[in-house]
């Protein structure tokens, strides 16, 4: 069997053969193919399994003679051609569009938009940046991720594909005594393992994980909403699992480990953790006495509780991402863009609220925004909700 191709697409190739190493140096097998626009051939293409386009194309004489309709402005319209071009394939590669320039993709979006929005705004599975050399590595790590995923996926596909297959083998399950949860939480998310995934070959489960999946608190969860069930801070929480406690060992028990477990950081079962909290609390995880006596029986330092009564996690206004533990009546749900229905609630402070006219035409209800404005003590129906599916 022939190695996985990644195809680099540059118009200025030789400012891409730094990446070849640092690839290289995963010791994975795969081969790097580094090519001006003017001479990837069908070849190429075929062979690739994961085709990495450079979002500039200054350097391109021939395309700049091309008549206004076949002339190619530069790598987002390149992708989106090649895309047309390798639909038929059986597998299609993953496009992937790298940048020095990441900022000028965002658009409208937020000011510290997550990779994952820009790569679904342009149609294309991931958008890499490109900087120096401590954001190389990190690229040629993501790159080599992208590739096994595809691989990984491509021997999944061959062999038929459903839900059950998709998280025992793709997502690295395996058979917990909580599998049957787990499974029912991923079916929930509405993994396109049926017609969808027929016509693209597998990439759009592919899509559906990198967009969908690991950036929201869905049936794989991060340290944030670890730390909010448990109650205690993140910091806390980062640090403690750096020591070889038996806390630590009991949260690696249900850590996942399927295709892209270290693309953007750690991530949990959701299923594994209620299953942690049953068992560690003898039946009774939301009595926070008894969880917290178990943390401390267990962990390596004295636990860092968090104050808060209700905790839940609100979002950073420049990122939409939920990086912030607060207490429940400080904030209030919204609806962010591209944020999955079945994901978790999103909610923002008050004060960024306040602050940021954006942020409150996101606002789910804008009488529960009235009545906190007026007294943010007062309670709503559904505080705190989460989907345990």
């Amino acid at each position: 069997m022939s190695r996985p191709l990644i195809l680099i697409i540059d118009d200025e190739p030789d400012r891409s053969e730094s990446i070849r190493p640092l690839i290289y140096s995963h010791k994975q097998e795969i081969e790097v193919e580094i090519l001006h626009p003017r001479n990837v051939r069908d070849v190429h293409l075929s062979a690739a399994s994961v085709i990495v386009v450079d979002h500039y194309l200054d350097d391109w004489e021939e395309r700049d003679g091309q008549i206004p309709s076949l002339r190619i402005k530069d790598g987002i319209a390149l992708a989106a051609a090649l895309r047309s071009q390798v639909s038929e394939r059986n597998p299609q590669p993953a496009i992937v569009i790298r940048t020095a320039r990441l900022e000028s993709l965002r658009g409208v979006l937020p000011i510290r938009t997550s990779q994952h929005l820009i790569a679904w705004q342009y149609n294309v599975e991931w958008v890499l940046p490109k900087s120096n050399l401590q954001s190389d590595i990190s690229e040629a790590k993501r790159l080599v991720d992208i590739v096994k995923a595809v691989v990984d996926l491509t021997a999944l596909w061959s062999n038929g594909i459903n839900v059950n297959n998709l998280a025992s083998d793709w997502l690295g399950l395996g058979r917990q005594n909580w599998f049957d949860v787990a499974v029912d939480h991923v079916a929930k998310t509405h993994p396109p393992v049926h017609s969808v995934a027929m016509r693209t070959h597998g990439t759009s489960i592919l899509r559906w994980f990198l967009h969908r999946i690991l950036p929201y608190p869905t049936f794989l969860v991060d340290e944030w909403r670890i730390a909010t069930r448990l109650g205690v801070t993140q910091a806390w929480l980062v640090k403690e699992l750096s020591e070889d406690s038996k806390f630590r060992h009991q949260l690696d028990e249900f850590q996942y480990k399927g295709a892209f477990n270290r693309f953007d950081g750690r991530r949990w079962w959701r299923a594994g953790l209620s299953s942690f909290l049953n068992q560690t609390t003898s039946g009774r995880p939301f009595d926070l006495e008894i969880l917290r006596e178990s943390i401390c029986s267990n962990a390596y330092s004295s636990p860092d509780f968090l104050n808060n009564f209700q905790p839940v996690l609100a979002v950073n206004p420049e990122s939409m991402q939920l990086t912030k533990i607060v207490n429940v009546d400080e904030a209030v749900r919204i609806v962010p863009d591209g944020w999955p229905t079945f994901a978790d609630d999103a909610w923002a402070l008050l004060k960024d609220i306040e602050e940021d006219k954006h942020l409150a035409q996101l606002v789910i209800d804008q009488h529960d925004l009235d009545n906190r404005s007026e007294d943010q003590s007062e309670s709503i129906n559904g505080i705190g909700q989460q989907h345990e599916y």
